[in-house]
């Protein structure tokens, strides 16, 4: 396994970084990685298109200057760009149903279909992908 894919969570909560008086389990965890995480340019577009939704002009600004100047220095060649490879996979992933028979986002199985080509792990609160998926995952909040 070449690293650790975030997903959109795990992204956000990272950038975010620790919030004053409350110790980021995610933020936690990358501090213990050898090398920093991976984060797929679609999840980085999710997490600034939900920023949009933060009600405090102020905050979402901030988030969108964090987002758009910071991550990129932060990530450097780890922020993945999406290829054909990718998107080849994803095509092929991308109606798998979960044991509980819920289906994968278009985001999730975009994730799988990365971590699939790039040989990574994947970084979800959601405990029913690495069964399904036969990859690694991880979630640092349990």
């Amino acid at each position: 396994m070449a690293g650790w894919l975030l997903g959109p969570d795990a992204f956000a909560e990272l950038v975010a970084g620790e919030v004053a008086g409350h110790n980021s389990p995610v933020v936690a965890w990358a501090k213990t990685l050898a090398d920093g995480p991976y984060v797929t340019q679609m999840t980085w577009a999710h997490v600034r298109s939900e920023s949009q939704r933060v009600e405090s002009p102020r905050k979402r600004e901030s988030w969108r200057d964090k987002l758009d100047r910071e991550v990129p220095a932060m990530f450097g060649a780890r922020l993945l760009p999406i290829s054909v490879p990718h998107l080849q996979r994803w095509s092929e992933v991308r109606l798998e149903k979960l044991q509980s028979g819920k289906a994968l986002s278009d985001l999730e199985a975009l994730d799988w279909a990365v971590c699939i080509v790039e040989d990574l792990g994947y970084v979800t609160r959601n405990e029913e992908f690495s069964p399904i998926t036969g990859l690694p995952s991880h979630s640092p909040w349990t």
